[in-house]
């Protein structure tokens, strides 16, 4: 079994279609969306726009723009939109697949990302719950060329002014996605750094677990590591091995990082550790760093990810590598499938940065959608309870609050 839409019944995306006909909307498919008139797309595009924009608080100013870019996205197929309809035709409720873009040209694993998944405040409770089924169900029959699909999901706990988080964890384990990864990624609302949990989802899981089941993951030899291997165990049947760096390899390693995105105040950074050529991106000795004044480094953004490749995952040196990246304020966030070779994982790391002190708020995480999960619940706890802190600039350089 791979990607699946059937923990809530079993009718297809025609019987969805027809339940929300008798109810009084109507779902568009992404084939039904790509049948649009370039008028009627642009509307759609709108109001899609609108919607996400309402639910998620985002600067008006950019609706226009935000809409002719994804009608233009629909239409080259970068994009797969789904959109409910009422009566008069406006949009209630909305998900989409979007083509995850190769971090290296040539490179032959493929994916989609699910997500902007929202539905209009004041609708019915509930109404976008079988949207998100038909969209699975739809990818289950629509997307078989592809590797995966991968799915960020918000866990922030409820709070006032919070949008609504809809337990879209939860949701995403029915439809049998993996938990990978735990980051501070990016301000929701403008307003708060808020927690995501990555999950991904193989188009052929037992196929794709064996592959994963013939690598050998090497990770030193200490209590984040095993509680990672435990999750790994758990969710894979991986096999870890667990080394001592300082004792079973020779010092001196030299880390070759490539930039994919820098740091910025309000999006974490992304950087790949690996031995494939990668010409088009900036090599890095080390990443950029601010300097506490307890003498930590953290990040100079939001926060800092990096991806240990498979390549350098299946090597016993792996070990050491992680261990220089701690040296560096790095810990391990999880992992992710690889981007070079289908049926492999790399290794997330993830170095915390800081937000500015009482302007932006810290959401905590709520993780109870894990509870079947023991060992990722016990381990994304973890990771999730290292947040980025409040800061202000002292003379003698960054001081974290709290």
């Amino acid at each position: 079994m791979g990607i699946t839409g059937k923990p809530q019944g079993d009718g297809g995306e025609a019987d969805i279609q027809r339940g929300y006909a008798a109810m009084g909307y109507e779902l568009l498919l992404p084939d039904d969306v790509l049948r649009l008139s370039r008028e009627d797309l642009a509307r759609v595009a709108a109001g899609v726009t609108e919607v996400l924009d309402e639910v998620y608080l985002r600067k008006r100013d950019l609706s226009e723009g935000r809409a002719r870019e994804l009608a233009g996205d629909v239409a080259d197929s970068r994009v797969l939109l789904f959109a409910l309809l009422d009566s008069d035709r406006r949009v209630v409720a909305t998900t989409a697949f979007t083509r995850v873009q190769q971090i290296v040209p040539g490179i032959r694993v493929s994916s989609f990302e699910a997500g902007r998944t929202a539905k209009r405040p004041g609708t019915p409770p509930r109404l976008a719950a079988e949207l998100l089924r038909a969209s699975f169900i739809w990818a289950a029959g629509n997307l078989r060329e592809i590797d995966y699909l991968v799915a960020h999901a918000r866990v922030a706990r409820a709070d006032t002014g919070r949008p609504y988080n809809g337990g879209i964890l939860g949701r995403l384990l029915g439809y049998e996605f993996i938990p990978t990864h735990a980051v501070y990624s990016n301000y929701v609302a403008q307003t708060v750094a808020e927690p995501f949990v990555w999950t991904c989802a193989p188009v052929n899981r037992e196929l794709w677990c064996e592959g994963v089941q013939r690598q050998t993951i090497y990770l030193p030899d200490d209590a984040v590591s095993r509680m990672l291997g435990a999750m790994l165990n758990e969710s894979l049947g991986a096999q870890i091995a667990y080394a001592r760096p300082e004792h079973d390899h020779p010092t001196g390693m030299r880390l070759e990082i490539r930039e994919l995105n820098g740091p910025s105040p309000a999006a974490e950074s992304l950087y790949m550790l690996t031995t494939h050529p990668m010409v088009s991106r900036k090599a890095l000795a080390q990443v950029p760093a601010i300097t506490l004044t307890s003498g930590a480094l953290a990040s100079a953004g939001l926060s800092d990810r990096i991806i240990v490749e498979e390549d350098i995952v299946r090597k016993p040196n792996s070990a050491l590598a992680v261990t220089l990246l701690r040296q560096q304020g790095f810990d391990l966030a999880g992992w992710a499938p690889s981007s070079y070779r289908r049926g492999r994982i790399a290794l997330v790391l993830t170095r915390l940065g800081t937000v500015p002190a009482q302007s932006i708020s810290v959401a905590s995480a709520e993780l109870s959608a894990l509870d079947g999960l023991p060992a990722a619940c016990r381990f994304l706890i973890y990771v999730l309870s290292r947040h980025p802190l409040p800061i202000i600039r002292t003379s003698h350089g960054f001081e974290a609050q709290g």
